[in-house]
Protein backbone atom coordinates (compact mmCIF):
# COMPACT_ATOMS: atom_id res chain seq x y z
CA UNK A 1 0.00 0.00 0.00
CA UNK A 2 1.17 3.22 -0.90
CA UNK A 3 1.22 6.15 1.47
CA UNK A 4 -0.05 9.26 0.23
CA UNK A 5 2.42 12.20 0.45
CA UNK A 6 1.51 15.28 2.19
CA UNK A 7 0.50 18.19 0.20
CA UNK A 8 1.71 20.55 2.69
CA UNK A 9 5.69 20.07 2.03
CA UNK A 10 4.49 21.05 -2.37
CA UNK A 11 2.66 24.39 -0.51
CA UNK A 12 5.24 25.14 1.52
CA UNK A 13 8.05 25.09 -0.92
CA UNK A 14 5.41 26.74 -3.44
CA UNK A 15 5.01 29.57 -0.57
CA UNK A 16 8.62 30.09 -0.01
CA UNK A 17 9.51 30.32 -3.53
CA UNK A 18 6.54 33.08 -3.94
CA UNK A 19 7.59 34.76 -1.38
CA UNK A 20 11.22 35.23 -2.19
CA UNK A 21 10.46 36.03 -5.58
CA UNK A 22 7.55 39.19 -4.33
CA UNK A 23 10.51 40.18 -1.84
CA UNK A 24 12.93 40.12 -4.81
CA UNK A 25 10.98 42.33 -7.31
CA UNK A 26 9.72 44.75 -3.54
CA UNK A 27 13.34 45.72 -3.41
CA UNK A 28 14.27 46.31 -7.40
CA UNK A 29 11.11 48.69 -6.84
CA UNK A 30 12.28 50.66 -3.97
CA UNK A 31 15.63 52.15 -4.63
CA UNK A 32 16.45 55.67 -3.42
CA UNK A 33 16.96 57.76 -7.03
CA UNK A 34 18.41 60.84 -6.61
CA UNK A 35 19.64 60.91 -9.98
CA UNK A 36 18.28 63.37 -12.44
CA UNK A 37 19.44 62.10 -15.98
CA UNK A 38 22.28 59.89 -17.40
CA UNK A 39 25.26 61.98 -16.65
CA UNK A 40 24.14 62.27 -12.83
CA UNK A 41 23.76 58.06 -12.89
CA UNK A 42 27.13 57.29 -14.12
CA UNK A 43 28.86 60.07 -12.11
CA UNK A 44 27.31 58.23 -8.58
CA UNK A 45 27.95 54.98 -10.07
CA UNK A 46 31.71 55.83 -10.82
CA UNK A 47 31.77 57.43 -7.43
CA UNK A 48 30.30 53.85 -6.06
CA UNK A 49 32.71 51.64 -7.51
CA UNK A 50 35.83 53.84 -6.71
CA UNK A 51 35.33 51.69 -2.65
CA UNK A 52 34.96 48.81 -4.19
CA UNK A 53 37.74 48.72 -6.48
CA UNK A 54 39.95 49.97 -3.48
CA UNK A 55 38.18 47.21 -1.41
CA UNK A 56 39.87 44.95 -3.87
CA UNK A 57 43.21 46.31 -4.61
CA UNK A 58 43.72 46.58 -0.71
CA UNK A 59 42.84 42.63 -0.46
CA UNK A 60 45.27 41.87 -3.40
CA UNK A 61 48.23 43.40 -1.76
CA UNK A 62 47.13 41.70 1.44
CA UNK A 63 47.05 38.52 0.21
CA UNK A 64 50.33 38.77 -1.61
CA UNK A 65 51.69 40.18 1.68
CA UNK A 66 50.80 36.73 3.37
CA UNK A 67 51.88 34.62 0.72
CA UNK A 68 55.68 36.34 0.98
CA UNK A 69 55.46 35.98 4.84
CA UNK A 70 55.25 32.48 4.42
CA UNK A 71 57.62 32.13 1.59
CA UNK A 72 60.25 33.85 3.74
CA UNK A 73 59.01 31.84 6.84
CA UNK A 74 59.41 28.41 4.90
CA UNK A 75 63.35 30.13 3.79
CA UNK A 76 64.04 30.51 7.43
CA UNK A 77 62.99 27.49 8.41
CA UNK A 78 64.60 25.35 5.85
CA UNK A 79 67.75 27.42 6.59
CA UNK A 80 68.18 26.38 10.07
CA UNK A 81 67.41 23.08 8.93
CA UNK A 82 69.57 22.76 6.60
CA UNK A 83 67.18 22.76 3.29
CA UNK A 84 68.42 26.25 1.37
CA UNK A 85 65.67 26.25 -1.55
CA UNK A 86 61.99 25.32 0.88
CA UNK A 87 59.96 27.68 -0.70
CA UNK A 88 56.18 27.79 -0.69
CA UNK A 89 56.62 26.98 -3.96
CA UNK A 90 58.26 23.56 -3.51
CA UNK A 91 55.74 22.43 -0.47
CA UNK A 92 53.17 22.94 -2.60
CA UNK A 93 54.83 21.29 -5.02
CA UNK A 94 54.55 18.46 -2.46
CA UNK A 95 50.77 19.14 -1.62
CA UNK A 96 50.56 18.60 -5.27
CA UNK A 97 51.60 15.19 -5.70
CA UNK A 98 50.50 14.21 -2.00
CA UNK A 99 47.02 15.22 -3.56
CA UNK A 100 47.42 13.35 -6.65
CA UNK A 101 48.15 10.20 -3.80
CA UNK A 102 45.59 10.23 -2.27
CA UNK A 103 42.68 11.24 -4.45
CA UNK A 104 40.09 8.41 -5.39
CA UNK A 105 40.17 6.93 -8.94
CA UNK A 106 36.79 7.74 -10.53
Amino acid sequence: MRKAREPSDKLDRATDTCANRHLALDNLHNFDRSEVNFIEAAAAGASSSVSLVANIAANVIAFLSLLQFINATLTWLGQRVGIQQLTFQVTGCLYLVLNNLLVASR
